[in-house]
């Protein structure tokens, strides 16, 4: 399995709009119930490989090919790697990348994001 062992699943509704938590350990068909019950779904505290993150995204749906404008994960190709530049203060262009490559003629149906480091405010989408 590509996620860390939790407790029991528990999906938690974080809005009334979209969006929830999901703790605990679930199977790949509960998760992609949840997702198209809340549209967005955050896992906090896992600790995903570019390996496991492809293999959950392939449990969704077939994955995009990388997006033309970033780079990849060395050991995994289907993986885009956004990086922003700590205190430089160059930040990613993220206009092309909130596309969502809706430019295709067949745009993925979801977008999977593994935030590895997060700034102490924002971070968000």
């Amino acid at each position: 399995p590509f996620f860390q062992p939790m407790a029991a699943p528990l999906c938690t509704r974080l809005t009334r709009a979209l969006g929830a938590r999901v703790t605990g350990a679930f199977t790949p068909t509960q998760l992609h119930a949840a997702l198209l019950e809340h549209e967005v779904l955050f896992l906090p505290k896992q600790q995903l490989s570019s390996a496991a993150l492809l293999e959950l995204a392939c449990h969704l749906g077939p994955p995009a090919p990388p997006h033309p404008l970033y780079g990849v994960d060395a050991k995994n190709k289907g993986v885009t790697v956004l990086e922003s530049y700590g205190d430089t203060g160059k930040l990613p262009d993220t206009a092309e990348w909130h596309a969502d490559m809706t430019f295709l003629s067949e745009p993925p149906v979801f977008t999977v994001l593994h935030a590895q480091i997060l700034p102490s405010v924002g971070g968000d989408t």
